[in-house]
């Protein structure tokens, strides 16, 4: 268990990206589970799960595709402009982790920073935050949660600790483990 010398954990999710095998369905992922995985009894600072929203609809019209995130923990971050883009999606994400993990570094303190993206466009801003790091002397770990065959090698080089999502499945979507045997059987 974590005491007070723990760790902070920051947790910042692109769900464009999570969907994007068709493997898990947003909807069925239990969220939960998946911090559980990840850094289980550890405290979680921040907790944001980034989506794109096309702009015909509302958001309480795509609501019940979040509701999940939000049961378990998250803080759910449409584009704001509403225009439904994925890059606009990631534009968000990375200035709200660079600005989230800058605030929360403290000296000889570990900050555990976990991306769930494989998008290589996280490794500039990445960079950014280690040097930032070292000259507050803080400890920054950068975790990345991917598929394995959506990971960009570029941001594997740059992590810590790479976690396949394709090992989680089985714990955080039963149905979509199930479906994905099923499709490997077939083959």
């Amino acid at each position: 268990m974590y005491d007070g010398n723990s760790p902070t954990l920051l947790l910042f999710a692109d769900i464009p990206n999570v969907g994007g095998r068709g493997l898990a369905d947003i909807e069925r992922i239990n969220w939960s589970t998946l911090k559980q995985k990840l850094a289980p009894g550890c405290p979680v600072q921040h907790c944001r799960a980034y989506c794109t929203l096309p702009k015909q609809y509302l958001f309480k019209e795509a609501w019940p595709v979040y509701k999940n995130l939000v049961a378990d923990g998250f803080t759910v971050v449409c584009d704001r402009e509403g225009f439904g883009k994925s890059k606009d999606i990631d534009n968000l994400m990375i200035t709200d982790l660079l600005d989230d993990t800058h605030v929360n570094l403290e000296p000889h303190k570990k900050t555990i920073l976990v991306i769930i993206s494989g998008d290589g466009d996280f490794v500039a801003p990445l960079r950014l935050l280690r040097s930032r790091t070292e000259r507050k002397e803080a400890r920054l770990e950068v975790w990345v949660v991917s598929w394995k065959k959506q990971l960009a090698r570029v941001l594997e080089e740059i992590s810590d600790k790479v976690i396949y999502l394709d090992t989680l499945l089985k714990f955080i979507d039963p149905i979509g483990y199930e479906l994905s045997k099923k499709k490997k059987r077939n083959k």
